[in-house]
């Protein structure tokens, strides 16, 4: 109790004492002091927090302001203070500003924080920019403004103003300068150092989507109509890249933007969170999208394991779609956060980085990370990269070997798109590492390619096989290229697509800049081969497209590595529509040539001869193959000068789904009025001169775009120019002239995208075969009806034949019934089956088989040979299983010159690692129980073929609309986890109510058809 009162009294005391200046004792003297230290301590922290809040003051509104531009754009900048004023004030940027830019993978997402926010993201290389769109609340006004927020509106800061009026006026600038020193088809992009890449404008609509949606094509009119919008269509399958890509994204209609089911120049910013969904996907998407906020707090300023887990699913799944991922509200400051988070998006493989600021250390990493394939005027680039790597080792941003502490793995995935696309970052990397062995001497010029490391291939992209069939080149044979060494050329990037020329009927939204332009300087081929080849088979692949659409710009690792890269693969392009198939007699005795298209073909064969035992294949053991007009021209190819070339250029063929349609003499009925109808187009009709001198000298423009009009404006789908009987190239029919042995196949519905989907009574049939056959007499018609003839009562429902019982393809499918489905069914055989029929029975080794998944529309073939085929109906209605054994059989066959299976193989197959079995039952396909086709016309007992089927599943109802856009209906295709391969040996001869017999009546009056 003592102790208590006296503590208290101490306290006060102290306070007594204090105020009566009675001395201090030492205990009362360390008290003091240490409340002096206290007070000084807490005076020192509070002037710091003072001060930090003083500069976040400060800062703080600056930073949210707009920035100061960069300064490659300081002078720009200071004539230019009003968007309006942008076009005439253009000539800084138009004369050289981007000769020294490098373009980088990220996105500018700063159109309200920037004075020019086009300007200052290409001036940092940024290949995505982003404008947020608003409908003007003026009424009547039809500019769209551009603003973060409603209040932040600006007549003056428009979408014409700000982003398409400059664009305009810099792409102009850019193909004219080009179009006066390289012949350039209107195609360089914004970026003087990499012409071929395409920028990205993402548009963010922050009004009402519907409204929007009209408003927004309309101001893009202008650079639709200059064709430098790219576009995706249904007739190719393929996207044809342009300097520009348009996304959508916000309150974007979905709905609207995907309701056209032929063509789209503006693609959907898919959202990330939601990427597994099958709606999205290539030909409607670009960029797959999500908040970062949707990962969770970032605790502790690093992501766990779930989040980085997550980030990895969601970009993996973006990137095999083909899709760039992206992550947006990013945070952006410390700076040092920032840069953790973007350096993981990096190494988890993020398509495109959003960034708003331009001057971190961040840029330096995305430079030497993302930075795109270059043209081959900037290739120096990349030598001074390594220099730039030894200067930041010794700033500690490198470990000792020389790479960055992120690295990457699949961030660009290898791509069947065209020119305006980028390798994997790590493919790069990795060429520089390799470089001598990934350098190749062609002997007229030196080409460097790269490695994949995902699929552990050497890629070479854009090898020159030919010269430009430029001038006077046009409608001759192909020509050696010229020597060209003067430095490496870096074989990094598909080549630029042949002009394009769509079949019929033409599209109502057709428009020739946007859907068909190429460059007739088009011939080139890639090869894909492993590291260590030595004397590997190779195959050759020739694109299908009707002999008009189409390029080889298509990815095919994927049949590689199932074949454990045992083969050499080259994909071909040659010319294609008129530039390739042009024919008549005035073309013949003018000193042109026809079937050019297959000339060039005939030349890569050559080139392989020559070259590729430097890419380590064998030049005696060479398969070509082809689906569709591929398929067709390997036909063609082994019927060459009268099959007099042997096995002297490939020893092997691969047939899918032939297109040989009716093959005139060159100047017969279709050729010359083809030939009648582009010279009449061009003007060339009205000349004095020859017409053909005419059409040599007249422009690439015009030439491509009354090509792709006759073409689409003939009968419905069928293509205006074609192989033709030249007496050089091709001597006979195919009918009368198949030489050689091969595997070939064929779709159990190859003709609803070919004929008019209307013919509904006997009538329109006769109609139908009159208008196919010009050429056939009226008792020869008789007879095509009386073999193609069906029973009077129609089938109820739309559903799959079996093929060897119940309903045939005569008059049943899940396309079509009655005289509609007899239509279409004579239509397939003629130009698509029998060709199959006949070609197996050419060769003295060959297999058959016929793809029946359901739908088994022409082209759906294409997803079991290599999985990028995602326009076509059944596209994911194949098990792994299915498209295992499919490339196995290939494989087989270019391998050991046979496709069956033996059993280890097939159990490899089936079998899953845990040694449960996975259902699929492929066992049809080995080794001993698929025969060879049969030699012997007269036992059709032993025609027998290999059925490849699915089965199991759910049934899915996907809508399909005729090509005229006249008819639309459900298809059903079986999808899910529970399909199951299911292959069968079945008699091709009784096929469908004996198929091998009504193959053998177009052999007959092969002469009239002419077939």
């Amino acid at each position: 109790m003592r102790d208590s009162t006296n503590t208290s009294r101490r306290f006060l005391l102290l306070f007594h004492r204090s105020t009566n200046g009675i001395p201090y004792s030492e205990n009362e003297k360390w008290f003091w002091r240490r409340g002096i230290w206290a007070s000084a301590f807490l005076s020192v922290l509070g002037t710091i927090a003072a001060f930090i809040w003083l500069i976040l003051l400060i800062t703080l509104p600056r930073h949210h302001a707009p920035g100061t531009p960069p300064s490659g754009i300081n002078s720009l900048i200071k004539q230019w203070r009003k968007p309006r004023d942008s076009v005439t004030l253009l000539s800084p940027w138009s004369s050289d500003f981007t000769k020294d830019i490098t373009p980088i993978s990220c996105h500018s997402h700063n159109d309200y924080r920037q004075l020019v926010p086009l300007f200052e993201a290409l001036a940092a290389g940024c290949t995505g920019v982003e404008a947020d769109i608003w409908i003007h609340d003026k009424a009547g006004s039809k500019n769209l403004l551009v603003g973060h927020s409603s209040r932040s509106h600006n007549d003056d800061r428009t979408l014409q103003s700000l982003y398409i009026e400059p664009l305009v006026t810099i792409l102009e600038n850019r193909n004219n300068i080009s179009a006066a020193s390289r012949g350039s088809n209107n195609s360089n992009g914004v970026f003087q150092s990499s012409s071929n890449t395409t920028l990205t404008l993402l548009l963010d609509f922050k009004s009402d989507g519907a409204k929007l949606w009209p408003l927004a094509n309309q101001e893009l009119e202008v650079l639709r109509s200059k064709g430098w919008l790219t576009s995706w269509s249904n007739s190719t399958g393929d996207i044809n890249w342009r300097p520009i890509i348009i996304v959508a994204t916000g309150n974007a209609p979905y709905d609207l933007l995907v309701s056209n089911t032929t063509y789209r120049d503006v693609f959907y910013d898919a959202p990330l969170d939601d990427i597994s969904n099958p709606k999205y996907d290539s030909s409607n998407s670009y960029y797959a999208s999500v908040s970062m906020g949707t990962l969770g707090k970032i605790w502790f300023w690093k992501f766990s394991s779930v989040q980085l887990n997550k980030i990895k699913t969601q970009t993996a799944l973006a990137n095999e779609k083909g899709l760039k991922s992206r992550y947006w509200n990013t945070p952006a400051w410390p700076v040092s956060f920032k840069e953790y988070i973007s350096g993981i998006l990096v190494e988890n493989g993020v398509g495109m980085l959003n960034v708003d600021e331009f001057s971190s250390t961040l840029f330096y990493l995305l430079v030497t990370r993302f930075v795109p394939v270059l043209s081959e005027e900037s290739r120096g680039y990349l030598a001074c990269l390594e220099q730039c790597k030894l200067d930041r080792m010794e700033r500690g941003f490198f470990n000792n070997d020389g790479d960055p502490h992120y690295t990457t793995e699949d961030i660009f995935h290898e791509n069947k798109n065209g020119t305006h696309k980028q390798p994997k970052d790590e493919d790069i990397l990795e060429s520089k590492r390799n470089s001598s062995s990934l350098i190749v001497d062609l002997g007229y010029s030196v080409y460097q390619g790269y490695y994949n490391a995902t699929s552990r291939l050497n890629i070479f992209k854009g090898i020159r096989y030919a010269a430009p069939p430029l001038g006077a080149l046009r409608w001759q044979k192909p020509q050696s290229p010229a020597e060209a060494r003067a430095s490496t050329i870096q074989a990094t990037a598909y080549p630029p697509h042949c002009p394009q020329s769509n079949d019929a009927p033409m599209p109502a939204n057709y428009n020739f800049t946007r859907s068909g332009l190429g460059n007739e300087d088009c011939l080139f081929l890639s090869v894909w081969a492993s590291p260590n080849a030595t004397n590997l088979p190779v195959m050759i692949w020739i694109h299908g497209g009707g002999y008009g659409t189409g390029s080889g710009n298509n990815d095919f690792s994927e049949l590689a590595i199932t074949n454990s890269n045992a083969f050499i693969i080259v994909a071909i392009q040659y010319r294609l529509g008129a530039f390739g198939f042009l024919s008549s007699a005035d073309l013949v005795t003018s000193g042109g040539v026809p079937n050019a298209g297959l000339y060039d073909m005939n030349f890569s064969f050559q080139w392989v001869q020559s070259h590729i035992s430097k890419f380590g294949g064998d030049p005696s053991r060479v398969t070509i193959a082809g689906e569709s007009a591929g398929g067709g021209a390997v036909m063609l190819q082994i019927m060459a000068y009268g099959g007099t070339l042997g096995t002297t250029l490939f020893s092997n063929g691969i047939v899918a789904s032939p297109y040989l349609p009716m093959q005139y003499d060159y100047d017969g009925l279709k050729p010359e009025g083809s030939y009648g109808g582009i010279t009449e187009a061009v003007g060339c009709g009205k000349s004095n001169g020859s017409a053909f001198d005419c059409l040599v000298a007249t422009d690439t423009l015009t030439l491509q775009n009354a090509s792709a009009y006759i073409s689409a404006n003939g009968n419905y789908g069928q293509w205006a120019f074609l192989p033709v009987t030249d007496g050089e190239f091709l001597v006979k029919r195919p009918s009368e002239q198949l030489l050689a042995g091969e595997v070939n196949g064929n779709n159990a519905n190859e003709a609803p995208g070919f004929v008019p989907q209307h013919i509904n009574t006997t009538t329109a049939f006769n109609t139908f075969t009159q208008s196919l056959f010009p050429l056939m007499s009226n008792s020869t018609l008789n007879h095509l009806h009386q073999v193609y003839s069906i029973p009077p009562t129609t089938p109820g429902t739309l559903f799959a034949t079996a093929g060897n019982s119940g309903p045939t393809a005569l008059d049943q499918s899940v396309f079509a019934i009655g005289q509609q489905q007899r239509a279409n069914n004579l239509y397939a055989e003629t130009t698509f089956v029998c060709p199959s029929y006949w070609i197996a029975s050419a060769f003295s080794q060959s297999w058959k088989y016929e793809y029946s998944v359901p739908p088994a529309q022409h082209g759906c073939d294409l997803d079991a040979y290599y999985a990028v085929n995602r326009t076509y109906l059944g596209y994911g209605t194949l098990s792994p299983g299915f498209r295992t054994a499919v490339q196995k059989i290939w494989g087989r066959f270019i391998v050991y010159d046979d496709p069956t299976l033996p059993a280890d193989v097939i159990v490899s197959i089936t079998n899953r690692g845990n040694g449960t079995h996975t259902g699929d039952d492929i066992s049809a396909a080995g080794t001993g129980i698929w025969p060879q086709w049969s030699t012997d016309r007269y036992s059709h007992e032993k025609y027998k073929m290999l059925k490849l089927n699915m089965t199991g599943g759910e049934e899915t109802k996907v809508l399909w609309t005729s090509a005229d856009g006249g008819v639309s209906f459900d298809v059903s295709e079986n999808t899910g986890l529970r399909v199951r391969a299911d292959l069968e040996i079945v008699d091709a001869w009784g096929w469908e109510g004996g198929r091998g017999a009504r193959c053998e009546f177009w052999v007959e009056i092969g002469r009239e058809v002419p077939e």
